[in-house]
């Protein structure tokens, strides 16, 4: 009983401190960003961290750029990472391409925490972010001044961008399909000054001279450095060229059965012929635009037949009414042509040739004069 008492007596005058166990810290990342990646994107990742002691921590961020299989060297990722942060948010912008020059496919996230006494989170946490190649951008237009007809140059203009890989890595083809007669074309280089406003876009030009009528369909492709290709169509319908109208002319020419007077030398002229290719007046510095021709006739008083007056060819005649007596009726007429229609596919008696296709346009003009 004395050892016992004694034993107590030690017990009680003592005093125990037992240091609790420091626990290790949790962590986790959350990518809060879209899950489509691509090079060039910013990724917003949050670490998710935890300690059951209730203590503060610290938090070390490194990505690392990768590929999805190994490159030449023989590493799937680089050993030097791109980016380091300690904050609890890491806004981490996605390499173009890794050390090696490849471009980046995956990017490989280490995050690493400890709390305020020394305890690592076990394990760290990894993640790989699949990064996804951004496909080019293409946008196709044609410009044609003169109207979409066989002959014809027809500007092309392909505008390309790639948002990861830039429009300098960008490659460009051009391919065209000839309607079913298979007519010959010409496509050559048109140059395209540069957007000093525009960076982010590069565009092509090219030049497309149809020798036919017909569906065209002119097909571009805009391919990236890892093959990822934008593919856009040009459909152009091309017509043949259509007979030059007479669009104004004076004097006006009376109605079927009428005449017109004339007393005195009187200037018959067509100021202004609409035509695909061949106009009038003569648009100077044009190298696709010709000039229409004119051809003068008469028929006089007695003649069996309307005679074609020799060197007038071009858009006015003089006329004198003193080569005939009063009283004559006598029918002027002036046609119009271009370089597709050398002759009217009217018959000559009549006074006028319209043009079928082309409501309100005539190829030629008759004035029935009454001498006085």
């Amino acid at each position: 009983m004395k050892l016992l008492a004694a034993t107590v007596a030690v017990l009680g005058s003592g005093c125990f401190y037992f240091d609790p166990i420091n626990q290790r810290p949790s962590i986790g990342i959350h990518q809060s960003s879209s899950d489509t990646v691509h090079r060039g994107d910013v990724v917003v990742l949050e670490a998710r961290y935890n300690d059951p002691d209730g203590t503060g921590g610290t938090l070390r961020w490194a990505a690392f750029a990768c590929t999805q299989v190994s490159d030449a060297s023989g590493s799937i990722c680089d050993g030097q990472q791109f980016f380091t942060g300690t904050d609890p948010t890491a806004a981490l912008v996605v390499p173009l391409r890794r050390a090696s020059g490849v471009p980046v496919e995956a990017v490989r996230v280490v995050l690493a925490a400890s709390d305020d006494r020394g305890a690592a989170a076990n394990p760290t946490q990894e993640l790989v972010i699949p990064v996804s190649d951004a496909s080019p951008t293409l946008e196709l237009r044609k410009v044609s001044r003169h109207g979409y007809v066989a002959g014809i140059p027809i500007d092309l203009f392909g505008k390309y961008g790639d948002a990861d890989d830039g429009p300098a890595r960008v490659a460009l083809a051009w391919q065209v399909f000839t309607p079913s007669t298979q007519p010959d074309y010409t496509l050559v280089d048109l140059a395209v000054p540069v957007d000093a406003n525009d960076p982010a876009h590069v565009t092509a030009g090219k030049t497309l001279t149809p020798q036919g009528i017909g569906e065209w369909d002119v097909q571009v492709t805009a391919t990236d450095p890892v093959g990822v290709a934008s593919l856009q169509h040009l459909a152009i319908t091309v017509a043949a060229d259509r007979p030059p109208c007479l669009a104004q002319w004076q004097p006006s020419v009376p109605p079927a059965g009428a005449t017109y007077p004339v007393t005195q030398r009187t200037l018959f002229q067509v100021p202004l012929v609409d035509d695909d290719l061949d106009v009038y007046p003569p648009a100077h510095g044009d190298p696709v635009l010709g000039t229409a021709t004119f051809a003068w006739s008469i028929l006089v008083p007695g003649a069996p037949a309307r005679e074609r007056l020799v060197g007038a060819t071009g858009n006015a005649l003089d006329f004198d009414p003193a080569a005939f007596s009063p009283g004559n009726i006598v029918e002027l007429r002036v046609e119009a042509f271009d370089r597709s229609h050398p002759t009217t596919a009217c018959d000559d008696s009549l006074p006028t040739c319209p043009v079928v296709s082309q409501p309100g346009c005539t190829q030629r003009l008759t004035w029935r004069l009454e001498i006085r």
